[in-house]
């Protein structure tokens, strides 16, 4: 839960009585740059949080992960549940002074569900049979079959149909509207320099009302150490990732906030399947159980984070508690193998095979110190195993064609769970050919329970078949999982109304203010 001052809530008040809370700015330490704000193309998290700053989704969820109107102000079901109807506020426009309407829904449907856009959640449309537009702000999702999460399927972001008819689907990626967007949201692009700075400033037509912060400065620092002085030294107001062992320091320095709560982002190593050192599923277990995960979070993440069994995180719903995590076990790991013909044959200390060492290479992401530091780990249990592992760094860009072009050994990354459990992108066959699946996953019962389970009518039912879908996903070990990160930020104190909560960093911002005697820019 978040870390709350005693009385804060009484003084903001009285100070935001006393004077006007338009002014300030906010300065946020980024590691990376952003590839593009256009949901359609985008791949970046931190660009995805910035696009959620400049553009509405239909609905959204409340603290309580309750789907809440945004854009749409209502909808209703058919009696058949085959037919959701969207009616959407009149009040909504493109920061070119254009109305949003039911219209710039439909092309963004459209646009989404294009298999030459390659949109990364194409997936969420595969029930959808079509939309009809009835009105200017009434909009009729028509799905093949009802299920269970047709709402949180179609909460998609909304688009503006006038600019981006003009792009051919095939050219998207390249599209000056990628660096130059035009949304709807509580704030707008102001500038963009490139691997510098990103700055939003409010949008005066925003129909909940202007955001009381004059600017929101996104600042690039790849690396960890010049954010943390920056912090604390002022340069920047807000660490959206608190290194781990700067949060109990922190907690305790009167200038700043920490809040911290449980986390859906896991990290894990990925095995690039196509790799046939990675083709047995013993092998897989076998390099799960040489790394000590627990030793990790202890060691490296001051026991901020816990074990991860598979792609769906404690928060969520459908979790299976019953998978026990695989123990940390070097020697059974070192039988595994042996079954599979990996010994030292020649007396060298390496494992081989028909004559060939059990050697690869892990790919991380350059100057992100959890990969650096968990990969050296990792290498150095597999060196006492008898297996040898590079470490390549690669910049993120390159890491992320690399990986995507299947380009690989082993790679260690993150996913954040998602609210709707819709793991096709990631493990589903058919997206192998697609950006997530890049290691090349394939399990016929997999994909049968992922569509079933999709479609499953109600929580009860689909939480049976998820929990079949974990308890393979552990079996073949495709991934071996590290942990399940504990979020924490850190933003100086004089900011007021913040809130952070499971749903992100920024949910708020468009409410977040700094009292004038406080402001510095």
């Amino acid at each position: 839960m978040p870390i709350w001052d005693c009385g804060q809530g009484e003084q903001e008040a009285r100070e935001g009585h006393q004077s006007s809370r338009y002014g300030g700015t906010l300065v946020v330490g980024i590691r990376v740059d952003v590839d593009a704000l256009n949901e359609l193309v985008s791949t970046s998290a931190v660009a995805q949080d910035i696009i959620e700053l400049l553009f509405l989704r239909l609905t959204e969820y409340d603290e309580n992960l309750n789907i809440v109107p945004k854009l749409a102000e209502s909808w209703e079901f058919s009696s058949d549940h085959r037919v959701l109807t969207y009616h959407l506020r009149r009040d909504v426009f493109w920061t070119d002074g254009l109305p949003t309407t039911a219209h710039d829904v439909a092309y963004t449907y459209e646009l989404m569900a294009d298999p030459v856009i390659a949109y990364p959640g194409i997936s969420d449309f595969d029930f959808v049979e079509r939309v009809e537009v009835m009105d200017d702000y009434t909009i009729n999702f028509i799905f093949k079959k009802p299920y269970a999460d047709q709402l949180g399927d179609t909460r998609l972001v909304v688009l503006p149909k006038h600019l981006l008819e003009k792009v051919p689907p095939d050219k998207m990626k390249f599209a000056d509207f990628n660096r130059k967007p035009v949304g709807n949201g509580p704030f707008k692009l102001e500038s963009w320099a490139s691997q510098d700075r990103l700055i939003l400033v409010p949008n005066d037509g925003y129909y909940e009302g202007r955001p009381p912060l004059d600017r929101v400065v996104f600042r690039v620092i790849p690396d960890e150490t010049t954010r943390r002085v920056e912090l604390e030294t002022g340069g920047i107001d807000l660490l959206p990732t608190v290194p781990t062992s700067d949060q109990g320091r922190w907690m305790e320095d009167d200038r700043l906030r920490v809040w911290k709560y449980p986390g859906r982002d896991y990290v894990y190593v990925g095995w690039n399947l196509l790799n046939p050192l990675f083709g047995d599923k013993r092998v897989r277990r076998a390099l799960t159980m040489a790394i000590d995960r627990e030793g990790i979070i202890q060691g490296l993440r001051f026991g901020l984070g816990q074990l991860c069994t598979g792609p769906i995180v404690p928060t969520s719903w459908a979790y299976n508690e019953s998978i026990r995590p695989y123990p940390f076990d070097p020697e059974r790991a070192k039988r595994l193998l042996a079954e599979v013909g990996w010994r030292d044959s020649d007396g060298d200390g390496l494992l081989d095979r028909g004559g060939y060492p059990f050697s690869f290479t892990m790919t991380i992401i350059t100057d992100n110190r959890i990969s650096e530091e968990v990969s050296t780990v990792i290498q150095a249990a597999f060196q006492d195993l008898g297996l040898r592992m590079d470490i390549k760094s690669l910049e993120w860009n390159v890491f992320l064609n690399k990986t995507q072009a299947k380009e690989f050994d082993a790679c260690i990354l993150a996913w954040r769970g998602s609210f709707v459990i819709n793991p096709t992108p990631v493990w589903h066959s058919k997206s192998i050919q697609g950006k997530y699946n890049y290691i090349s996953f394939s399990n016929p019962e997999v994909d049968d329970l992922i569509e079933r389970g999709r479609l499953a009518v109600d929580r009860e039912a689909a939480k049976k078949i998820w929990y079949r879908f974990q308890e393979i996903i552990a079996e073949e070990q495709p991934y071996t999982f590290l942990y399940v990160a504990q979020d924490c930020h850190a933003i100086h104190r004089r900011f007021r109304g913040v809130h952070m909560d499971i749903r992100g960093v920024y949910k708020n911002l468009h409410q977040w203010w700094v009292p004038r005697q406080e402001r510095k820019y």
